[in-house]
């Protein structure tokens, strides 16, 4: 064998070598490796529960709300039919973006009833308003119609301004946004397996015009709709009207962020956490916040307006503090007062804060309770045609504000809340405070005492307990009250003199009563016997009659003491008469 195929040999031996240690290392490597896919596994697990908790929760509110005018446009309360318009005005309308109603209704007598419609259009805008707080006009292009549905397809959002002082005739439409593809029709095509992309669709490099004209993208829907549905059809329908509630946006909305979380993060740190995301609930959690306290804070420190909880008050301070949170208040509370109190802090904290009220009721109360507070000059509404003009005005009265006797009268209001703060801080203590010699406080005295008030039978006593007696029944209250209800069942508070020779004694223990007994047996079988002669051998001695009862001896005696006190002063009409004779009158 040549030297060549020796190294061939060697080289192929050390390969082998050298590949078997790497499948040895391959193979110690394998468990870290599934270790740490282990936590990756259990994450995305964790992350499709979540998500498909939000799916559940979308699903069940869109089952609760009624069709929306962008679902079914039948379902449209009022509008304003531009399909039969002049067709200049509608090339007008756009090619310029705006058209004013004469050019788009040219006959007398249809710009008349254009006018009444749109005055009703206006109407539904107000109420949907005021009942939602969603009120945008939209013009809608093409209506898709299959198996009985009638649902819009491009919606272009405008607005339509009158001419004051004018007829309902004197109006203008303006386009305010770009055209957009109608949301619900894309989720009620996606629910049948039919797939359209807004992008897509709206891409002129996709038709051979180079631009993406409406009958173009008309038939382009047509096309990949027909293959589910072959009855589907778009008629060239244009109407005005308010399409929008809030109930639709926010389905639009939530679907989209929906679509976003299931191929990531969407970039909001509240909704990146409730999808599970650790890095967005680290975040959250990594605010310092100090602990709440239901006791009242110092009044100097108290930024937030109106009279509001402690919670709100919380709430607003971590607000300020830059912490993402919602509250969830009580049905029936004024929240636009709390929403005014939590942005008074964190404007006074440096912040700027956007309130978005949900109806316009709620606007006119947060701005009113802005009002009522006087701070109505920190606030701004977007929505204003004149906000420009309101904030150079708000700017020139910033510059030329100078410092006011407001300070002052704040800090002296503080001080003297705080010295009745503590002055009552002092009387609850008194009151609440537990007293070490007895063991309870002056309130729940009180209570104690309401509390026998109303009891049916009131409890009547002549006995008073010493102060050692007092404290040696606490914590023994049951026990000495079922030792009373055993002594009144055994008569203790219904027995008098005359039910037994033994009242009045006081027996505490069994060697008491036995020491009692043998004393008893003793009076009787000694001590009486031996008075009773004594007694005998008296009244035998003085003449008299042996007593048959203690009273009759008790009587014996009295004449012998007054006896003893007539011999003491010697009279000689003492011996005319007879003792016996003596006792008698005696009695």
């Amino acid at each position: 064998m040549s030297d060549n195929q020796n190294d061939f040999m060697h080289s192929q031996q050390g390969q082998a070598s050298q590949l078997s240690q790497q499948n040895q290392q391959n193979l110690s490597d394998k468990p870290d490796q599934a270790d740490q896919a282990a936590p990756s596994q259990s994450a995305q697990s964790l992350r499709a529960e979540k998500l498909e908790r939000m799916n559940k929760w979308y699903e069940k509110y869109k089952s609760q709300l009624a069709p929306s005018p962008l679902e079914d446009i039948t379902k449209l309360c009022a509008q304003l039919e531009l399909t039969h318009a002049h067709p200049s005005g509608i090339a007008q309308l756009f090619a310029s973006g705006k058209a004013a109603l004469q050019a788009l209704f040219r006959d007398s007598g249809m710009l008349r009833a254009a006018g009444r419609r749109l005055d009703r259009v206006f109407e539904d805008r107000d109420n949907k308003a005021h009942e939602n707080g969603v009120s945008e006009l939209s013009l809608v292009v093409g209506v898709a119609s299959w198996s009985g549905n009638h649902v819009p397809v491009l919606t272009y959002p405008v607005r339509v301004l009158r001419e004051a002082g004018k007829d309902e005739t004197a109006a203008t439409i303006y386009f305010s946004g770009n055209v957009r593809l109608n949301h619900a029709l894309v989720l009620r095509l996606q629910e049948r397996g039919v797939h359209l992309s807004e992008d897509a669709l709206f891409d002129g490099s996709n038709y051979q015009s180079g631009t993406p004209e409406t009958s173009a993208v008309f038939d382009a829907i047509c096309a990949a709709a027909q293959r589910v549905f072959p009855d589907f059809d778009i008629e060239r329908d244009i109407v005005l009207g308010c399409f929008t509630d809030s109930g639709s946006r926010f389905l639009a909305e939530s679907g989209q962020i929906l679509r976003a979380l299931k191929l990531g993060n969407v970039g909001n740190t509240m909704i990146d956490a409730i999808a599970g995301d650790d890095i967005a609930v680290e975040s959250l959690g990594a605010k310092a916040t100090s602990d709440y306290s239901p006791l009242d804070a110092d009044p100097h420190y108290e930024y937030e307006v109106g009279d509001v909880s402690n919670a709100v008050r919380y709430a607003a301070g971590m607000a300020a503090n830059g912490a993402s949170l919602a509250i969830d208040a009580d049905a029936g509370c004024d929240s636009a007062l709390i929403a005014a109190a939590i942005s008074s802090r964190c404007v006074l904290a440096g912040k700027s804060v956007l309130y978005v009220p949900n109806v316009m009721e709620q606007q006119r109360r947060f701005r009113h309770a802005l009002s009522a507070n006087e701070i109505s000059s920190l606030s701004l509404d977007v929505s204003d045609s004149h906000l420009a003009k309101h904030v150079d005005s708000q700017l020139i009265a910033a510059v030329g504000s100078r410092q006011s006797v407001a300070s002052s009268r704040f800090e002296q209001v503080c001080d003297e809340l705080v010295g009745v703060k503590t002055r009552l801080n002092r009387y609850l203590g008194d009151l609440h405070g537990v007293n070490e010699r007895w063991g309870v406080s002056a309130y729940q005295t009180m209570q104690n005492l309401a509390g026998i008030a109303m009891l049916p039978t009131h409890p009547c006593t002549h006995v008073r307990l010493s102060v050692d007696a007092a404290r040696s029944l606490s914590g023994h209250l049951d026990e000495w009250a079922q030792k009373l209800h055993e002594a009144d069942s055994l008569g203790e508070f219904t027995t008098n003199a005359e039910d037994t020779p033994w009242f009045g004694a006081s027996l505490f223990s069994e060697n008491e009563a036995v020491n009692v007994y043998q004393r008893v047996v003793d009076v009787l079988t000694k001590l009486l016997p031996a008075a009773r002669e004594h007694v005998k051998s008296t009244v035998q001695n003085c003449g008299f009659p042996i007593p048959s009862t203690a009273r009759e001896w008790g009587r014996q005696v009295t004449v012998l003491k007054n006896l003893r006190r007539v011999l003491d002063v010697f009279q000689p009409d003492i011996f005319e008469r007879d003792l016996l004779d003596s006792i008698v009158d005696f009695d």
